[in-house]
């Protein structure tokens, strides 16, 4: 197995461990779950939210960046067009992550942010690939 292989799988098992991070928090401590805290960053959301809860939904959307980020390192090897929507949904899941931590993503730039994403990889597939001038052909 390749270095490189050896990375992916890495990052591949830290994500699914990220995403039952929560569960093995709550088998070490249980009490963890009734604890309330409001997590967020902005001064004009409030929220008590169990810091359990908390930590499930920052771990789901972390796990889902490594996964994005897993998908473009393949991506690349195979397709630049493929690679490039794979960027897009990993700015898209980055921009999550932070939307989550400000505010839970209840502002409507989230919503702005997931049809933005969709719309650019759509058009990027239906842009057609270029084709070389008959100029540079002779040679």
């Amino acid at each position: 197995m390749t270095l490189k292989a050896k990375k992916i799988t890495l990052l591949i098992i830290i994500g699914m461990s990220l995403s039952q991070f929560n569960s093995i928090l709550y088998r070490i401590s249980p009490r963890i779950s009734g604890i309330q805290y409001d997590l967020f960053w902005s001064p004009t959301y409030h929220q008590n939210l169990s810091v359990a809860w908390y930590v499930y939904e920052i771990a789901n959307i972390l796990n889902r960046v490594i996964w994005c980020y897993v998908f473009c390192v393949l991506a690349k090897l195979y397709n630049r067009k493929l690679y490039y929507a794979g960027l897009v949904f990993l700015f898209y899941y980055l921009s999550q992550f932070i939307l989550y931590a400000w505010d839970r993503n209840t502002n409507i730039v989230s919503s702005c942010l997931v049809y933005g994403a969709t719309f650019a990889v759509v058009i990027q597939f239906l842009i057609p690939k270029a084709k070389k001038d008959e100029a540079s052909k002779i040679t």
